[in-house]
């Protein structure tokens, strides 16, 4: 045969191909079973029989078939936008919908992933009750299953962005990673990765994050953080930079992390709002701190707080603690904002707001004012849940409200019959560090079956907390003053973390330390950190001043 016919006959080939499939929009059914499934590659026609080239997949390898040795001819049905299909597919508000529409028109392998996409974005605008039961619906659809079958079939002639946007729909759907069409759009992801431009590997990232790990995930990743480094100097979209960061996690290279955070200091001036908020995240979800980063991004949020919702302000919040990162500027704005705004937040919202300030080390002060007016007001409006977390701030940061907390024992007292003693004693822990002792809780607390199951759950250990340490210069300080040796000083040795962030102002333990000094006549407080910064001709005017306030200072 010559050259010529061959040409003239592989072309007919094609040709023909290109027609079955225009008719024949999907692939004929194919058995599945557990262990195997058969991908179609291939189909062309002749007057007796389909011929068919498969790849077959089973749980201990991978191996091909052929039935008749003919060479797959290339796929060019890309589908119109406006073809009656895609049409149909776009006014789809539902799965169901969707499947409905597959078993009216057979769908092409790639109106497949428009599908698949369709049905994720139709899940979006539900709410959380509607879309559980839309999706469970979906998952009960007989189409279902045939679609994904289809979509097995078809991975070959997906071009990257559609076999990308099919696996994150497909990821987003809850089709477990460990399943047949999952697996397989991973390996020809892996088998593809070298060809995805920047947004394509955006999208493979954001399908990893939600995948467990297995082999295919860690090949994937590994190859993404190569693929990063070697593209990060040509990376000019903050979203992409972003999503690729969260992708390369905590285990990565130092020197990696390092050229991620050289390329999005230098877009930092394209940041907006939204990159502000969602680079924090990243940083946590990357696992590194960059100062300058996060003070460049601390500063745009805290100057538009109007615009930051409550989720993602949270967000940054829980971020920040987990970098032991913290900005005074952001916390006293988020602090100042919820104040004044107070009447658009409710309960829960303020209490997670407060916890999540407490896990800083911070003291709120117009927050715990503006929360504490609203609490005295209407304390029924408190669960027993509510009231435990508000003690619990409030005990941590030491904020000295009397009213708010006789208003806070008198609401316990109507839970007493529903607290369990662990509640209990730890109501009454909250209470005691700030000096208030309930009797009604006491007493509940004091019985004696409280006490014996509180003893069966281990609760009743005791712990010291009294540190005291009597330095040189405090003696050469009040051997000039020997008529007033009846003086005595407690040194306490403590970290900054004893202390609100930016304040001298002493936390809930270091709060009951001091009391307990003062019933028994010492003299306290020295701050540690403040203490070790003086020379020390400076320290002994230091504790002079302290100690003697009305002399005249020398």
């Amino acid at each position: 045969m010559s050259r010529g016919t061959a040409d003239i006959m592989r072309r007919a080939l094609q040709f023909c191909s290109q027609r079955l499939l225009q008719k024949h929009a999907s692939v004929p059914a194919v058995a599945f079973s557990a262990l195997s499934y058969v991908k179609c590659q291939h189909v062309i026609t002749s007057k007796t029989k389909l011929y068919l080239n498969y790849r077959c997949f089973s749980d201990v390898g991978t191996y091909s078939k052929e039935v008749e040795s003919v060479k797959p001819a290339v796929i060019t049905n890309v589908p119109k936008p406006n073809s009656p299909f895609m049409e149909e597919l776009a006014s789809c508000t539902s799965p169901s919908d969707v499947l409905d529409l597959t078993c009216r028109i057979p769908p092409t392998f790639l109106q497949l992933s428009h599908c698949l996409s369709q049905i994720w974005s139709s899940t979006k605008k539900m709410s959380e009750e509607q879309r559980r039961m839309e999706l469970r619906l979906m998952w009960e659809h007989a189409e279902w299953d045939r679609l994904l079958q289809r979509a097995v079939g078809g991975v070959s002639y997906l071009p990257n962005t559609h076999l990308v946007f099919a696996l994150l729909a497909l990821v987003n759907l809850g089709v477990g990673p460990k399943t047949r069409v999952v697996q397989t759009y991973l390996r020809a992801a892996q088998e593809r990765i070298n060809e995805f431009d920047d947004k394509n590997l955006s999208i493979l990232s954001a399908c990893l994050e939600n995948l467990e790990e297995g082999t295919n995930v860690k090949a994937l990743k590994q190859g993404i953080r190569i693929l990063v480094e070697e593209r990060l100097p040509r990376i000019n979209n903050v979203v992409h930079l972003q999503t690729l960061m969260r992708l390369v996690g905590k285990d990565a290279p130092l020197k990696l992390k390092q050229k991620l955070e050289s390329k999005a200091l230098s877009l930092s001036d394209q940041f907006t709002l939204p990159n502000a908020q969602h680079m924090v995240s990243t940083m946590a979800t990357l696992g590194f701190t960059s100062k300058p980063l996060l003070s460049i991004c601390s500063h745009k949020i805290s100057e538009h707080l109007s615009g930051v919702p409550f989720n993602r302000l949270l967000t940054v919040l829980v971020s920040c603690r987990e970098l032991r990162y913290r900005d005074l500027q952001l916390l006293e704005a988020v602090s100042e904002y919820s104040a004044t705004t107070i009447q658009v937040w409710n309960n829960k919202q303020l209490l997670l707001l407060l916890s999540s300030l407490e896990a800083l080390s911070f003291h709120p002060s117009a927050l715990l004012d503006s929360f504490s007016d609203r609490v005295q007001s209407d304390p029924g409006a408190l669960t027993l849940r509510d009231l435990l977390c508000l003690l619990r701030v409030s005990s941590a940061l030491n904020y000295q409200n009397h009213r708010l907390f006789l208003c806070l024992s008198s609401a316990l007292e109507l839970y007493l019959q529903k607290m369990s003693p662990v509640q209990l004693l730890r109501a009454q822990h909250s209470l005691s560090l700030m000096g208030h002792f309930p009797q009604t809780l006491l007493y509940s607390l004091l019985h004696e079956s409280t006490m014996t199951q509180l003893r069966a759950q281990g609760e009743c250990a005791c712990h010291t907390f009294v540190l005291f340490n009597l330095s040189s210069c405090l003696i050469s300080c009040l051997i000039k003053r020997k008529q007033d040796a009846n003086y005595e000083m407690a040194v306490l040795c403590v970290t900054p973390s004893a202390f609100c962030f930016g304040t001298s102002h002493p936390r809930g333990p270091l709060a009951l330390k001091l009391r307990h000094l003062r019933i028994m006549g010492y003299l306290p407080l020295v701050p540690e950190q403040e203490f070790a910064s003086l020379s020390e001709e400076r320290r002994v005017q230091f504790l002079r001043e302290l100690i003697f306030p009305n002399e005249q200072k020398i």
